[in-house]
């Protein structure tokens, strides 16, 4: 496992990850649901390959990549005796909160000036008793526990309508991605993930052919094909072209879309809404994936100043590809255009196209202040990413620099020159016909511990 730092984001992201421990799960059983959405072909992606990513934007994917820049590594670190040992979901999510989400943040915010990168989120998940959640059996006095008189009851009145709290509710991804810059409506899925201890799935079966027929169609969704269909099912109902399962073995990055060309490469270029409505059946009953498998065993193991003669991909690397690859065009489309060809929205350029959204009556630029960071945050318990969350930081790198605390968007800029300085002095420089603004509270960040989604608090103000 490196330590110190490293002198450019590609000798980052391909150092070599922690050397992991498997207690391996035999005969696992994978989640199911019947209202899945799932492909009907499940194909390798070809072209994404290293030798593809190095024409990326004319090269200029792979240049900033090697530019010279000082990234230190996570710290803590992994112990090797105590989290290293994998041997379910919790001790995966904990090897990826502090080893491949830190790394991949930090290099992603080194280029936010140049790209316009996603940053990868993990839903908060609520625990809850499998006690509570089960109805006992008998009479309550019996059990002797308020659960269970609480379920006697319940099945005494089993003619009352379901509270909406007892409803199931639809599954969700373990991870969003969502812009870095907080443009437009900033939590919207742009990136859907799925995360599986690497004990419990891999994608060898798939890559050996035992899943699918020669054109890899497959007619019936076997235990070890849910996964690809759990993930298909979250982008396509996300609205995202592209999407990932990663676990303690490998990373699977897909891409998603219709078996059947349409008249549109990409859902902004399909034209009417009859189109846009074609394109989802397609995917709803004729979708194609495509995906490519990366081992966490990836690495470089040159010395300092000789990683340009490596030429592979590593699960960092690919996850840090695939985020600038799905903030630059995340919407499906009939067809796409070759990796190497795809052209590089600029940041101003994705700026006017969200402005020219509000003109047209788009309402993905129209509501952030109801919806925006109710569901995420850019959190990351790592110090070294945390502390590039600064005003400094986001008034020099992000433009036009604005980011979400709790409902509302804060343009922090400008915001001491604007409106003269502090609260109070903005007090004594009100005239009395002037309507009275509320002082912009402070920057903080809105850190989870675990580096997940947090529950938002609403100031009662608002």
């Amino acid at each position: 496992m490196a330590n110190g730092h490293a002198t450019s984001i590609f000798e980052y992201l391909t150092a070599k990850n922690p050397d992991l421990i498997y207690e391996e799960e035999e005969n696992a059983i994978q989640s199911n649901r019947g209202t899945w959405i799932r492909p009907r072909y499940v194909r390798p992606w070809q072209e994404f390959n290293f030798e593809t990513m190095e024409r990326v934007f004319d090269g200029k994917l792979m240049e900033e990549c090697r530019r010279e820049r000082w990234l230190p590594y996570p710290v803590p670190s992994l112990n090797p005796e105590f989290d290293c040992i994998e041997n379910g979901e919790p001790a995966t999510v904990n090897i990826l909160l502090r080893w491949t989400r830190p790394m991949v943040i930090t290099a992603l915010q080194e280029v936010v000036g140049t790209f316009d990168p996603i940053i990868w989120v993990l839903r908060k998940t609520d625990v809850k008793s499998s006690a509570s959640e089960a109805e006992p059996i008998g009479n309550p006095s019996a059990a002797g526990t308020e659960v269970a008189r609480r379920g006697y009851l319940r099945r005494k009145n089993q003619s009352r309508p379901p509270s909406s709290k007892n409803r199931p509710l639809p599954p969700r991804p373990d991870g969003a991605g969502i812009s870095l810059r907080c443009r437009g409506n900033s939590n919207t899925n742009r990136l859907p993930s799925e995360i599986k201890p690497g004990s419990k799935w891999t994608s060898e079966k798939l890559a050996a052919g035992d899943l699918t027929d020669q054109d890899g169609e497959f007619s019936r969704v076997k235990n070890h094909m849910r996964p690809i269909v759990q993930i298909y099912h979250y982008c396509v109902t996300a609205k995202a072209r592209y999407g990932f399962l990663i676990t303690s073995k490998e990373i699977v990055v897909i891409r998603i879309k219709p078996m059947s060309e349409g008249p549109g490469t990409s859902i902004a270029t399909a034209g009417t809404e009859g189109d846009v409505a074609a394109l989802y059946q397609q995917l709803k009953y004729n979708g194609l994936v495509e995906y490519k498998a990366i081992p966490w065993e990836n690495h470089c193991s040159l010395v300092a100043g000789q990683e340009g003669s490596y030429r592979n991909l590593t699960v960092n690397l690919s996850l840090w590809i695939l985020s600038i690859l799905a903030g630059n065009n995340s919407d499906p489309g009939w067809n796409y255009q070759p990796l190497d060809k795809e052209l590089l929205r600029g940041i101003q350029a994705a700026a006017s196209e969200s402005n020219s959204d509000n003109d047209h009556g788009h309402e993905t630029a129209t509501e952030p202040a109801d919806s925006a960071m109710s569901s995420f945050c850019f959190s990351e318990p790592a110090q070294s990413v945390t502390a590039s969350f600064s005003r400094r930081d986001l008034s020099e790198k992000m433009q036009p620099p604005s980011y979400i605390i709790g409902k509302r968007i804060v343009d922090n800029a400008l915001e001491t020159q604007i409106r003269g300085g502090s609260s109070s002095n903005r007090k004594r420089m009100r005239q009395p016909d002037d309507t009275p603004e509320e002082a912009a509270p402070e920057p903080r960040h809105i850190i989870d511990g675990g580096g997940q989604w947090p529950i938002v608090k609403r100031n009662k103000a608002m």
